[in-house]
């Protein structure tokens, strides 16, 4: 398969199109019924139908309070159902199929598109576009990027199901993996909105007699809610299982302007039949192959941080060990903002976007200059996005900071980039850092706690 992947889309026309994606062993199948796209199921035989006993070929969706494929909400109606049916493109190459779904609703007025990417892993990926063909704003108010039925199982023991995801949502502990028993109800794993984001927006659900496992992963930033719904009536042996992958946030999470399109995050999800392993190898050559596409050389990186004084003699001697080990890129992380003896205090000074003068009193460029003399590339950690209270931005351009759900500005000095001048203003430090200090390479990463995401939203919503 690796050599010679295997993927397709299977469509049988009529009342109610029928639609099978296939890729590698993992089939998926949706239907277009009564005005709504309608999740039929999944199974790991390579077929469009499953060929186990226990399990049923098609779903009955009846058994299903949500059978859609997705869920869209738009000023408070939801638009899952009450669709039309345009087009369905398929485009096919030696690497991938990709199919697209055009929908009009005939309840609100939008234009719905969903994509599809197939690239012969056991894995596939989704998202989903949304144009407002009104010339008034529509609010967005939910958004299941896939949704819709598991399967139908008829089940012999009691432990049919567990879940798998990463326990722990606090830093330095992302990777508390661990399988929980499924309850009979709706369960559901919050990453970035409810809960910290040192959650990754990750899910496996595995049946424990057939020996599938489905996986899902959200490619977003932001607020994500992955949602098992487990109905198990006691005494009885047939079993339906569903799910959801969704953003979070306040509502309305966006609010769609005139004639605008909104494009989604992508969802990507999997089946195996197999063990955990089988599912992460598989989501590795599904991301390698279709998601880490850019071109891109590998550096050998090593920084010097807060946990050091930072000093200019101890950042050159950090430097020629370094070089001598084989590094190619010294990268400065927090604290270079601080004054010395207070590095570990480096919050208060984001937004300064200038060296200490009293720990780099020649400047910054001192130690980019050094680097370059001797054959190493040069990095600085910013994180642009926030003002600490110790810099002038902070008091100067108040009106930069974004707002809490009570309406006040946040205290962490975290920037609302929905503010075309606030935007310009970040754009403009980056861009006078990268020429005044010489920068082979810039690294930005967030320290934004999971309320300060939620106040992000919250003010692009009333903007």
């Amino acid at each position: 398969m690796k050599n010679n992947p295997f993927f397709d889309v299977y469509y049988q026309g009529g009342e109610c199109p029928e639609f099978s994606f296939r890729s590698g062993k993992m089939v998926y199948q949706e239907a277009f019924q009564g005005g709504s796209l309608i999740t039929l199921g999944y199974n790991s035989a390579g077929y469009p139908l499953n060929l186990r006993k226990n399990e049923k070929s098609k779903i009955n969706i009846r058994k299903f309070c949500e059978p859609f494929a997705f869920n869209i909400e738009l000023d408070g109606q939801s638009v899952d159902f009450g669709l039309e049916l345009v087009d369905f493109k398929i485009e096919k190459s030696d690497e991938n199929v990709k199919t697209t779904y055009v929908f009009n609703s005939t309840i609100k007025p939008v234009e719905i598109r969903v994509h599809t990417l197939l690239d012969g892993t056991q894995m596939f990926s989704r998202y989903i576009e949304i144009k407002n063909l009104s010339d008034n704003s529509i609010n967005l108010s939910r958004l299941s990027l896939l949704s819709g039925a598991l399967e139908e199982f008829e089940a012999t023991g009691e432990d049919t199901y567990s879940i798998g995801y990463f326990d722990n949502d606090e830093w330095g502990k992302e990777g508390d993996f661990s399988w929980h028993k499924l309850a009979p109800d709706v369960t559901c794993i919050d990453s970035r909105f409810g809960r910290d984001r040192f959650r990754h927006p990750l899910i496996f659900i595995k049946n424990n007699e057939s020996g599938k496992i489905w996986f899902s992963q959200i490619a977003w930033t932001a607020g994500c809610r992955f949602t098992v719904d487990y109905n198990s009536k006691p005494g009885k042996e047939d079993k339906c299982l569903s799910f959801k992958a969704e953003i979070k946030a306040h509502n309305p999470m966006y609010v769609l302007k005139p004639h605008e399109t909104f494009a989604s995050p992508e969802v990507h999800m999997g089946l195996v039949q197999g063990d955990l392993d089988c599912a992460v190898n598989e989501m590795h050559a599904h991301i390698r192959k279709s998601v880490l596409t850019a071109p891109w050389n590998c550096l050998i990186g090593c920084g010097m941080g807060a946990d050091h004084d930072m000093t200019v003699e101890t950042s050159k001697s950090y430097i020629r060990q370094f070089k001598e080990m084989g590094g190619e890129v010294f990268i400065i992380d927090a604290g270079w903002e601080c004054p010395p003896g207070k590095e570990t205090e480096w919050a208060p000074y984001n937004g300064t976007n200038n060296p200490d003068k009293d720990r780099y009193p020649n400047g910054i460029r001192e130690l980019s200059d050094y680097c370059h003399e001797i054959g190493m590339k040069f990095a600085m950690w910013i994180e642009i996005e926030r003002m600490g209270n110790m810099c002038s931005g902070y008091k100067d351009y108040p009106e930069f900071r974004s707002n809490d759900i009570f309406g006040k500005h946040n205290q962490n000095g975290d920037i609302d980039f929905s503010i075309p001048e606030a935007a310009k203003w970040a754009e403009d430090e980056l861009a006078r850092m990268i020429e005044e200090y010489d920068l082979d390479l810039l690294r930005i990463d967030s320290n934004f706690p999971t309320l300060t995401h939620s106040s992000i939203w919250l003010t692009q919503a009333q903007g």
